[in-house]
Parts: C-alpha cells; structure tokens; sequence
C-alpha cells in the first residue's frame, strides 16, 4: 500500500498591523501580521496535519521581522480586527489588503468538496477491484 505524503510551509498574511518605525531599515512603514504554517497533505491534495511554526510582523520596506509571542500576536489581531469591524482602517489599506476575492470564502468549500468527491472516487474503485484483481488493489491503494 503507498500513501504519498506532501508537504508544505507557507507565510500567511493576516491582518494590517499598522504603521511604526522599523528597528532594521528605520523607515516608518506598514506591519502586517503574518504567520509561518506548515501543511501536510495525504495523497497530495488531503489536508492532514496543519500547525503554525512561528508569528511574528514584518516590515513592507525591508520584509524585516520582528518575532511574537502567541498572547502578543492574539492581542494585536484581535486590536485589529475591532478596529475593521469600526471601519478605522484607512481605505487604502482595506483596498490594497482586502480584495473582494480574498473576502470570499467560497472556492475553499468548493475545492473540499471536490476532493472529498475525487476521493471516496478511488475508494470506490479500489473496492470494486478488490474482489477480481488483488494485484491491481494494492497497486491502486
């Protein structure tokens, strides 16, 4: 039986964090939040095992970053987030960070619901094999 594992560290751009002067560049620039992800799939496209490695902010001049905490990052996102939902965030942050297809949450359902369908796909495959070619199942599965 093979099972192909993948995977994969990706940054996530969360929120605006605001604007500060940077300890490496010392421009006074835009902070997002952001966090280190890894991912692991199972047979390529089945989320397993999801964990965050490290949050921290960074600077848009230099991409320097400064590391956070867990209770420091909560902190700053829940700030954030309250002063979204008050609309305190200038418009062109919200125009520049917020597009209307980042909004939308809609193709995460739908590609979930196509790899579920491609899966119990091969499972019904395999099974219906499993009982003419015992070979052939185990090369499938």
């Amino acid at each position: 039986m093979y099972i192909f594992v993948l995977h994969k560290k990706k940054p996530i751009n969360e929120i605006w964090a605001g604007t500060a002067q940077c300890s490496c560049c010392n421009h006074v620039s835009h902070f997002h939040l952001k966090r280190l992800k890894h991912k692991t799939y199972i047979m390529g496209f089945i989320p397993f095992i999801s964990y965050t490695e490290k949050r921290y902010l960074e600077c848009d001049s230099c991409s320097g970053i400064k590391e956070l905490t867990r209770k420091e990052y909560r902190k700053i996102y829940n700030e954030q987030v309250e002063k979204l939902d008050n609309k305190q965030i200038p418009p062109e942050i919200i125009r520049h960070d917020y597009s209307p297809e980042e909004l939308k949450m809609g193709w995460r359902w739908a590609k979930l619901i196509v790899s579920l369908l491609f899966a119990l796909s091969m499972v019904f495959v395999a099974t219906a094999m499993s009982h003419e070619v015992d070979d052939i199942f185990a090369v499938i599965l």
